[in-house]
């Protein structure tokens, strides 16, 4: 081992010295290794591993070996190389690379050849043939990189060897010879010539310029193989598969057959025209020939196909014109294009077939055979032998120009020929196939020549233009269709009676009185007619189309195991019966207007126009189970009252406009998915509901609701305007949120049913004349709302919530036994001076309630006001507060004034008048907080009251009242030395505490023994003043009552320094008297004379 690491040494110190490294002995290489000089290996000399090493030679210069290069005792050497490469001696190593940045040249000379078991080619340049390469026993790889280069008319000679992704260019006679059983694989090569045996393996080999095969071209025997051929093809050997696997040429060029051609695929695929010549005796006998040119495939000669599969995938042509035949023995014709003329034949034998054939001009001869859906001749076919389908395959035939039959059509083993004719026809033979089809574009001639007939079973039409009739016709046993398309022209006075048949997919231009009369059984199958009266009993089976107008005098009725589809593109008018039959349905689709005057009971009707009126004459209503509207938004108008009875109309977002205030009458019907519109002079429309008819997805606008309206889903909106006179409520199955996206008036009944809820959204205004007792209400609006009740009419259900940042304007005053929630929203605006009534309702986080002109606030029961902000109101009945509350403004006490029972709420006033009570309840007790004056003329005891005003407040006690509790006053000012004083007197009294504090704490109630002025010296500034006052004021005098046909009038003479009145009544002269009104400043008052004896009592306040 040290005397191979010496040698290593010396050997690289000496390739550092000297531009040429000569190796005339054997070199051991233990490790990798760089030469950067030219190598030559003598015939004495040569490289190798050592025995127990891999290593790597790279050499950077060019390397002539006439020695050796081989591996040693079961390793490896690899040799990478940069520079030029001649090899006339033996290179068996396992690895060799071309690794150079630029044209390498290459070259064997003598018997040197490449047999190492990998050569691979790294270089993207130009590997250049110098001389002929021998490859032995050697997979041979350039890995699609760079370009081999055999231009010089060099050869590659294989030997047992693979060829792999290499890309050769040849010229000049190169040829590429293999032997022995290896393939080459995704070979590509231009200007080639192939020699020996050929074996191909790979899907991307590809040849350009010519290529000539002189020897065997097969595929490897487990792989198959693809060739690319794009210049010219010339076989002079033999082409064949190998070992079940196949071979494939891809023909981009002329080609010439010489030899033998038994592969399996064969496709021209140029992009120009191609020349096409079978050589004597020669033929196209391979498994597959198919064509994706473009172009034409040009006979150059007759051309013969055996035992062969042609498909030229309906790509490109084939032509003929030349006057050849095209002979097809045991062969398959698939989706040819043929240029036929000058007498150019399609003859065919041996009982294979032509499958989607196409051709111009041409001569059928032989026994054709025809399969497929897509034949098509142009030009003029003759037929002189025998047309017939395939014996598992039927054929349709398209023939575009006239056609002659001088021979037999017909169908063979329950399989059938179709002909699609588009011009002139003659028959002169025998013609009895499956189908007819006159498919033209303009007016055609039918011929029948002497003796000869039409017996196909079907006779159909697909000509665009008219098929005009010479005398009257008539179909008998005999299925009529054509095909929906063309005109069967009938106009001029010819009438079609059909019996003991159908009509199918058959146009009939009608008008000027027409009639379709059909009777025993016949049908209308799949057909339209156009301006017809129907008249019999017309029995219709599929779609059937009426363009123009139709008027039914007879029975419209489905065929008797068939349902129908009736689509009328004009006005329909029924002055007969329109029926369902055998289980089955009849269904109308119609576009234009729609009279009812008789019987109108199918299953199905579909409005399909975009704007249609419909009239219903009394007693005539449209009892069908399904009535939709067009699905593509159109308006349908309702011309007179309309009724539907067991109908579900669904409306398909459609528009149906009610007309002058026309009433839409539903018993147990569906009205969902559109708009229900009001129009004309009158403002609204009536929709009348009753036994279980329903509403869903749907927008009601502008309409009186009348019946019971039961909503069905959550997606029915009110616009603009509804009033409800009868029932509106959730279906009984459902829970439903419902929108009116306007005002509503109910002047009926809100409701839900069936245990289920019913919520409402109101964007509008909203009147409430009726019962109201759905489960939520939400005022949704983004504008101002304005909210009324009449009489005592009330808001019932859980809760009726404000989510309007907007005021909610108060137009009478209200009623409320539900739960009233603002979110944070808006205000409730009472200002007009209306009244709140309240019952077990409650206001909830941070109603903002506006008063003023005597607006009031009356609750009862269980009601409170929680998390609310109110200014200017009276307060009657029995006010809880929740939370904290807020009042501002004039604040008036008529009633009880108390604290929820549960709660401890603060209470925030500015000036309040007290007529009524403040009291605690429960164990509970309120903090109440007044920036304001006070005048209290009730009953004032609550446990917490501080006056916090930033000015001087004024503490009235009407009638020697007291204000009872912890009453505190607090300075408005705060420093660090605090002095209470009363009347300019120093406070210093057992009443009192905290004379020297902030807060002067009450000891006593304030009553009329403390009367006079308090404030606070703060660091000698003083604070504001609190006047407490006790005045007596004079009993009113003068008192008259009046009583007019309807009310009581109480008048009285002012008291001077009176601010207010308060009157009370009772039906007892020595009972409690309660307070019937606060009348403010007014010396007046009125109400409706009560049911029975009352008194009065009036007291002035100030």
């Amino acid at each position: 081992m040290k005397k191979v690491c010496l040698f290593l040494l010396f050997v690289l110190f000496t390739a550092q010295l000297i531009s040429l490294v000569t190796i005339d002995y054997t070199m051991y290489l233990s490790e990798h290794t760089v030469i950067d000089d030219d190598v030559l290996i003598t015939a004495t000399g040569a490289i190798t591993n050592h025995r127990d090493h891999s290593p790597t030679l790279t050499i950077t210069g060019n390397i002539i070996n006439n020695g050796s290069i081989y591996n040693w005792n079961t390793r490896s050497l690899t040799v990478r190389l940069q520079g030029d490469i001649t090899n006339n001696g033996s290179w068996s190593n396992n690895y060799t690379h071309l690794d150079g940045t630029t044209d390498q040249n290459i070259s064997c000379g003598g018997t040197g050849a490449f047999s190492g078991s990998h050569f691979y080619n790294n270089n993207t340049g130009n590997v250049i043939a110098t001389g002929d390469l021998n490859f032995t026993n050697c997979n041979a790889d350039f890995q699609d990189l760079g370009n081999l280069d055999l231009s010089g008319g060099f050869d590659i000679y294989a030997d047992d060897s693979i060829l792999y992704d290499f890309n050769i260019t040849g010229g000049n006679g190169s040829t590429i010879n293999m032997v022995n059983g290896d393939y080459a694989y995704d070979l590509e090569a231009s200007d080639i010539i192939l020699d020996g045996e050929v074996i191909l393996w790979g899907a991307d080999c590809n040849f350009t310029g010519s290529l000539i095969n002189n020897g065997t071209i097969t595929n490897y025997i487990s792989g198959s193989a693809v060739l690319g051929i794009e210049g010219d093809f010339v076989n002079n050997g033999d082409i064949f598969n190998w070992n079940c696997r196949y071979i494939t040429l891809n023909l981009e060029g002329d080609v010439t057959n010489n030899g033998t051609w038994t592969h399996h695929y064969t496709n021209f695929t140029g992009t120009t025209d191609q020349t096409i010549i079978c050589g004597a005796g020669s033929s196209f006998a391979g498994l597959y020939c198919d064509n994706t040119n473009t172009g034409s495939i040009i006979a150059g000669s007759d051309i013969t196909f055996v035992g062969c599969d042609v498909d030229f995938q309906d790509i490109g042509i084939l032509d003929l014109s030349g006057g050849f035949v095209l002979y097809a023995d045991d062969s398959i014709l698939y989706d040819l294009n043929v240029i036929g003329g000058n007498g150019a034949t399609i003859n065919m034998s041996n009982g294979r077939y032509a499958y989607d054939l196409e051709a111009s001009d041409i001569i059928l001869d032989g026994e054709v055979i025809l399969w497929g859906a897509d034949f098509s001749f142009t030009g003029l076919l003759t037929n002189n032998g025998i047309m017939k389908n395939y014996i598992s395959g039927s054929a349709v035939l398209g023939i575009e120009g006239d056609f002659v039959n001088n021979g037999d059509i017909f169908n063979w083993n329950s399989r059938y020929i179709t002909l699609n004719l588009e011009g002139d026809v003659t028959n002169n033979g025998t013609w009895t196939h499956h189908y007819t089809n006159f498919a033209g574009t303009s007016d055609q001639t039918i011929v029948c020549g002497s003796g000869s007939s039409f017996a196909g079973l079907n006779c159909t039409n697909t000509n665009t233009g008219s098929l005009i009739a010479g005398s009257d016709i008539s179909f008998v046993d005999c299925n009529v269709d054509f095909n929906n398309i063309g005109v069967l022209d009938i106009s001029a006075g010819y009438n079609l009676n059909v019996s003991d048949g159908y009509l199918y997919n058959i146009y009939i231009l009608g008008g000027n009185g027409t009639e379709l009369n059909m009777s025993d059984g016949a049908y209308f199958y799949y057909s339209s007619a156009e301006d017809i009266i129907l008249s019999g009993i017309t029995e219709m089976y599929g779609t059937c189309d009426f363009p123009g107008y139709v008027i039914n005098t007879g029975t419209i009725t489905n065929f008797i195991s068939a349902s129908n589809v009736l689509n009328v593109a004009g006005d329909f008018t029924n002055n007969g019966i329109i029926t369902d039959w055998n289980g089955r349905q009849t269904t109308l689709n119609i576009s234009g207007d729609i009279t009812n005057n008789g019987t109108w009971e199918n299953y199905y009707t579909y409005l399909t126009g975009t704007d249609q009126h419909i009239t219903n004459t009394p007693g005539n209503p449209f009892t069908g189970e399904k009535f939709y509207g067009n699905p593509t938004r159109g308006n349908i108008y309702l011309d007179s009252d309309v009724d539907f009875i067991d109908v579900d109309f669904d409306l398909n977002s459609n528009n149906l406009i009610l007309q002058d205030g026309n009433t839409l009458f539903m018993d147990t019907s569906k009205l969902f998915d559109g708009s229900v519109v009001t129009a004309g002079d009158n403002t609204r429309s009536i929709l009348n509901m009753i036994n279980d008819s329903r509403l869903y997805t749907l927008s009601v606008e502008d309409t009186e609701l009348q019946g019971i309206c039961n909503l069905q889903d959550n997606n029915v909106t009110f616009e603009n305007s509804v009033v409800v006179t009868g029932t509106l409520a959730n279906h009984t199955s459902y829970y439903i949120t419902a929108y009116v996206n306007g005002s509503l008036v109910n002047n009926g009944t809100i409701t839900e049913f069936g245990n289920r809820t019913f919520d409402l959204y109101i964007s509008g205004d909203i009147e409430n004349n009726g019962i109201w007792t759905n489960e939520d209400t939400f005022l949704d609006g983004s504008t101002v709302q304005h909210i009324s009740c009449s009489g005592a009419s009330v808001f019932n259900g859980y809760t009726f919530q404000n989510n309007n940042a907007n005021n909610i304007i108060a137009d009478s005053d209200l009623y409320f036994n539900t739960r009233f929630d603002f979110l944070d929203n808006g205000s409730l605006d009472l200002s007009g001076g209306y009244t709140l009534y309240t019952d077990g309702a409650y206001y909830y986080r941070n109603i903002d309630i506006i008063g003023g002109n005597n607006a009031e606030i009356h609750s009862e029961g269980d009601s409170y006001l929680r998390d609310a902000s109110i200014s200017n109101i009276v307060l009657s009945g029995t006010i809880s507060q929740y939370g904290t509350i807020t009042y501002t403004g004039d604040t008036t006490i008529n009633g009880s004034f108390r604290n929820h029972a549960s709660t401890h709420p603060t209470v925030n006033m500015a000036n309040v008048i007290n007529n009524g009570t403040i009291e605690n309840v429960n164990t509970r007790y309120m903090n109440l907080f007044i920036s304001g004056d006070v005048v209290n003329n009730g009953s004032w005891n609550n446990y917490y009251n501080k006056f916090d005003g930033t000015i001087d407040q004024t503490i009235t006690l009407e009638n020697s009242s007291v204000i009872s509790g912890n009453t505190t006053f607090i300075s408005d000012i705060t420093g660090s030395n605090y002095q209470w004083y009363f009347d300019s007197a120093i406070l210093d009294s057992p009443d009192f505490t905290g004379e020297t504090t902030q807060n002067l704490n009450w000891s006593q109630d304030i009553s009329e023994p403390f009367a006079g002025t308090y404030n606070c010296i703060v660091d000698g500034t003083p604070s504001r003043n609190i006047i407490v006052t006790s005045p007596s004021l004079e009993a009113p005098a003068g008192i008259t009552i009046t009583v007019t046909s309807s009310d009581i009038e109480l008048d009285w003479d002012d008291v001077t320094g009176a601010t207010s009145y308060t009157v009370y009544s009772d039906s007892d002269p020595y009972g409690s008297f309660t307070i019937s009104e606060w009348t403010g400043a007014v010396s007046e008052w009125s109400e409706a004379i009560p049911g029975d004896t009352k008194y009065y009592r009036v007291t002035a306040s100030n």
